[in-house]
């Protein structure tokens, strides 16, 4: 899978891995295996919608030791995540990321909108309603009839 870009004019790489919006608690598992000993940095960290750059506290940090290594992060929010992994001597490498999507992660966005609709669509249902009754009561105090 990996290394991707290289870093600089050296033998150094950094591939970027974005995970979309995990809910708050959820377990992010990411396993790497077949590379070199010490030769991969990896960096999990929060992001923002749309965008891979570090937005928050780094949750992983880590040199793995060994052929393998497999680790799970608790996610600190509910959001998006990125991963950096940083690749020396242009080691190869092969990653897994496990984790459940939010589905609802949108709905934030759309709450406030969505509120204001069903005030207004209210408000507007009542001031039609108390308009077609006034409506009636003026054309029967016109035409002369009761209403």
């Amino acid at each position: 899978m990996g290394p991707t870009n290289p870093y600089s004019s050296s033998n150094t790489m950094l591939s970027g891995f974005s995970i979309p919006p995990v809910n708050r608690g959820d377990p992010i598992k990411i396993t790497v295996s077949n590379f070199s000993q010490r030769s991969i940095l990896m960096t999990l960290f929060p992001a923002s919608p749309g965008n891979i750059a570090p937005a928050g506290p780094l949750l992983l940090q880590v040199v793995p030791t060994g052929s393998n290594f497999s680790t799970t992060v608790e996610s600190s929010g509910t959001q998006p995540y990125g991963l950096y992994v940083v690749s020396y001597n242009m080691t190869s490498y092969d990653l897994r990321i496990q984790s459940v999507w939010s589905p609802y992660y949108v709905v934030d966005t759309y709450t406030v909108p969505a509120v204001f609709l069903v005030l207004a669509t209210g408000a507007a249902a009542y001031y039609y309603t108390y308009a077609e009754r006034r409506w009636r009561i003026e054309q029967n105090a016109v035409e002369g009839s009761p209403p």
